[in-house]
């Protein structure tokens, strides 16, 4: 071992004191003994060791308050300290990345070997701080907390590529600072927060300049800071989180909220819109995870939100099986035709997004229906275009649901969006209809390019009258297909669709 393997022992317990001095000697380690606070206190800061192993009931100053002194000591705030308690206590400035704690009577050999193995994390952080092209290694050798502080200190450049089973996670770094963090879709701070709650995968560092745009500017420490106590205070309040998997239910109307709302609150209640599942919510939020749950849990408290029964496993299928099969010979191109896997399109004709909020709203109480990334920033335009979301009706087969405003501007665009399409679903406003254009699209699509063509409408206002005023204005004496949107009735969306699909296949 080498001669600066310093340990300094605090503990009232000349037991204890004997049996770890001897363990850790015979070792090889310089164990410096002390029975009391103040003079732990005096030898750490003369002394410099590389470790810390101190009983929380010391005499004159206690563990505690000891360690929160030398934590707060520039010269000693990254010492490791192994804590011996009576119980299993909280200790507020606890370092999970960095610290132990055992409860009395301790096993000094597994003591002993918690040393060795922090002194090994020590040297593969001296080992990866020197010069080289490529650093890898494991975060059970050394942890990101120690890794990120040793990038800060050496002022790295260049990008961090973690791996843990599937997951995978990059963080981007000039000057030892950190500029940017992705885990997947998610950015920033909040991906950050996540990777350093991995305790376990492999780590690679890549020297290289960084050109991605900054989306981080606290320190480094700061920020490791702010992570770590986030997920000690994650772990011990996530008995009182609602499940993941939970679905939430607005009590109230957003409308009558104060003004004001925080940032993150108001986020809550515009994914709550689209997204009932706790999972949805804490991942597509910008905020961080913990402060996310923590605002979910005060607005359940308040009786502002409520666990409503989780999207049922039990509801049967939209399309049975033989039926699947019709729908993907039908439509599917022949020259790529694959029985295995097919997607399909149904394309939804509007311009009234108050009409297209209340369809994908109705869809998206099935499980099978996930809303695309974009379709919440496109209803902040006049006239959206792009993708709503997609409905896995099989295994083998997806439906894909388009928005395409009703003006004859985007005609350019109806061949393309044609390929591989199930039909077209106009939604009627109810009152001041385009039929003009509403012809002109069931005329290019049904008249032209054989596509069923059909009509949705809130489940108030569907009716025989109704019907009759489409076939008047589309100059139509067979049926029209028309279908009433059923809000908040996952069983009336699933035969809606099912009645729809259903009919693609009787027309097509």
């Amino acid at each position: 071992m080498a001669d600066d393997k310093k340990i300094l022992v605090a503990d009232p317990d000349k037991k204890v004191m004997t049996s770890l001095k001897g363990v850790l000697r015979d070792r090889g380690y310089d164990a410096i003994m002390s029975h009391d606070g103040a003079t732990a206190l005096n030898k750490a800061l003369s002394e410099m060791p590389s470790m810390i192993v101190l009983s929380v009931a010391l005499p004159t100053i206690d563990g505690i308050k000891l360690s929160q002194i030398l934590r707060s000591n520039p010269r000693t705030e990254n010492i490791p300290f192994i804590f011996l308690s009576e119980s299993d206590i909280h200790i507020p400035h606890f370092q999970s990345h960095r610290d132990s704690l055992f409860i009395k009577p301790i096993n000094i050999d597994e003591v002993a070997a918690r040393i060795s193995s922090i002194f090994d994390k020590i040297e593969k952080t001296l080992e990866v701080s020197k010069e080289g092209k490529l650093i890898e290694g494991g975060l059970s050798e050394i942890s990101l907390p120690d890794l990120l502080q040793m990038f800060s200190m050496n002022k790295k450049e260049g990008r961090l590529c973690l791996t843990r089973g599937k997951d995978k996670g990059d963080i981007w770094l000039q000057d030892g600072n950190i500029i940017d963090t992705a885990i997947g879709e998610v950015v920033g701070e909040k991906a950050l927060f996540r990777l350093l709650t991995w305790k376990s995968g492999n780590f690679k560092f890549l020297p290289a300049k960084v050109n991605v745009p900054q989306k981080i500017n606290r320190a480094t420490d700061n920020l490791i800071m702010e992570g770590l106590r986030q997920y000690d205070e994650w772990e011990s309040l996530k008995e009182k989180f609602p499940p993941m998997d939970a679905r939430l239910k607005v009590l109230i109307d957003p409308s009558t909220l104060p003004k004001g709302l925080r940032p993150i609150t108001q986020e809550i209640f515009l994914l709550l819109e689209f997204y009932p599942k706790v999972s949805d919510v804490v991942d597509r939020n910008t905020f961080p995870d913990y402060e996310v749950m923590r605002t979910i849990m005060t607005l359940l408290t308040k009786g502002i939100i409520d666990i409503t029964r989780e999207k049922g496993e039990e509801d049967k299928p939209i399309l049975p099986k033989d039926d699947v099969l019709k729908l993907k010979e039908k439509f599917a191109d022949r020259k790529n035709y694959k029985l295995d896997k097919e997607f399909g399109k149904v394309l939804i004709f509007s311009d009234d997004n108050d009409r297209i909020r209340y369809l994908i709203n109705a869809i998206n109480t099935l499980p099978e229906f996930y809303i695309h990334k974009e379709f919440l920033k496109g209803m902040g335009l006049n006239q959206y275009l792009g993708i709503a979301g997609h409905l896995q009706i099989s295994e083998s087969l997806q439906v894909t649901f388009i928005i395409v405003p009703v003006s004859e501007i985007f005609s350019p665009l109806w061949r393309p969006l044609s390929n591989s399409m199930l039909c077209g679903l106009t939604i009627l406003n109810g009152e001041a209809e385009r039929w003009d254009e509403i012809n002109k699209i069931a005329g290019y699509f049904q008249g032209g390019l054989g596509k069923p063509m059909a009509f949705a409408i809130p489940e108030g206002e569907a009716s025989v009258d109704k019907v009759r005023e489409v076939k008047e204005h589309l100059n139509r004496k067979n049926d029209v297909m028309l279908f009433p949107i059923v809000k908040n009735d996952a069983e009336g969306v699933r035969n809606m669709l099912s009645s729809l699909f259903r009919s693609v296949i009787g027309a097509l």
